[in-house]
């Protein structure tokens, strides 16, 4: 249900999730906090696999987590609206591709490098952030 209001990253997103200005619904928050709890079990594995497989990546997974949670929380308390949550989402994707292709140039898969550049330009299209100062979180 909350997923068809936020950016997932891949080819069903469209620019209408980034003009969404109005925050979570009661019924969405509680099922955004649903899924999150729920895919911390999928981030303990990714940092299980690169802890023993890619060390060097695992800070930058690290980061990506921390500034997800930031979003989650302001999303899920009601003080940023959807559009700008999802901004901040494809900031923080991009902000994570960057640092790991500076890690390691070809951690980075093509077809995910696609899509990002694509919300990328999405995000271009749209006016400035509003948030607290217009920072990425």
């Amino acid at each position: 249900m909350v997923y068809e209001r936020l950016w997932a990253g891949d080819n069903t997103d469209t620019a209408a999730k980034l003009n969404d200005l109005k925050p979570l619904t009661k019924e969405e928050q509680n099922a955004y906090v649903q899924v999150h709890h729920k895919m911390q079990r999928c981030r303990q594995i990714v940092i299980d696999y690169d802890n023993r497989y890619a060390a060097w990546e695992t800070p930058y997974w690290q980061q990506l987590f921390q500034r997800s949670d930031a979003i989650f929380s302001k999303l899920a308390s009601g003080e940023f609206s959807v559009g700008l949550a999802n901004k901040l989402s494809i900031e923080s994707a991009g902000k994570f591709e960057v640092d790991v292709s500076k890690g390691h140039a070809n951690a980075v898969r093509i077809e995910e490098a696609r899509r990002q550049r694509a919300a990328e330009a999405m995000l271009r299209d749209q006016p400035p952030l509003s948030g607290p100062g217009g920072m990425l979180v």
